[in-house]
């Protein structure tokens, strides 16, 4: 078990932490959602600040490392969701949602929400979306967006997914599938499409 420092980006030492604990924790997440390497090592400095920062205790690794890998999401524009990163780990999300606002105080982070059309062009990709459909899908986030302001951004952009599909009968792909897909439920999805269903 290795405990060393190792020296962040900014030429801090790190808190002395069980540095493989850390980095296999880091790995799975990394692997799991096809993260970057300049968005993991922001990740680790917001991590190992947060740590220099506050005092010992908290959650422990296994939800400040989620949670300094969404705010290095949401720092970057990087679609990331909260219960999409939860799920790697198998950890509560409202608890990674807490940690991730202690990580960001203790840090001095202040971050936007990711925008609805960053999740939406990821989701166009990952779910091979045609041309039409991606059209129809993005014309469709602009009035859900008008309509309902308040949404969570990854929730609209899966409701666009699901207009495209609905109002052409197509049944290559199922609302419950894009539910899973994206990490957004089934009912969320019907309310923000009727918008356009509707």
């Amino acid at each position: 078990m290795s405990t060393n420092p190792i020296t962040t980006s900014n030429g801090d030492e790190p808190p002395v932490v069980n540095i493989d604990r850390v980095d296999a924790i880091t790995a799975r997440y990394r692997k799991a959602l096809d993260l970057d390497d300049d968005l993991v090592e922001r990740a680790l400095d917001l991590f190992y600040t947060a740590e220099r920062a506050r005092p010992p205790g908290g959650r422990g690794f296994e939800y400040a490392v989620p949670a300094a890998i969404r705010l290095a999401c949401e720092e970057r524009n990087t679609p990331g969701t909260p219960d999409e990163i939860a799920a790697v780990g198998g950890i509560d999300v409202h608890k990674l949602i807490q940690e991730k606002r202690e990580i960001a105080r203790a840090t001095g982070t202040q971050t936007l929400p990711i925008p609805a059309e960053q999740y939406l062009e990821r989701y166009i990709e990952e779910l091979e979306y045609g041309c039409e459909a991606a059209a129809v899908a993005r014309g469709s986030l602009e009035l859900i967006q008008r309509e309902k302001p308040n949404a969570a951004p990854s929730s609209i952009a899966s409701a666009s997914l699901w207009v495209p599909i609905k109002s052409s009968d197509r049944d290559d792909i199922t609302q419950s599938e894009i539910a899973e897909h994206t990490h957004t439920d089934g009912l969320t999805i019907r309310d923000l499409s009727s918008v356009v269903l509707d």
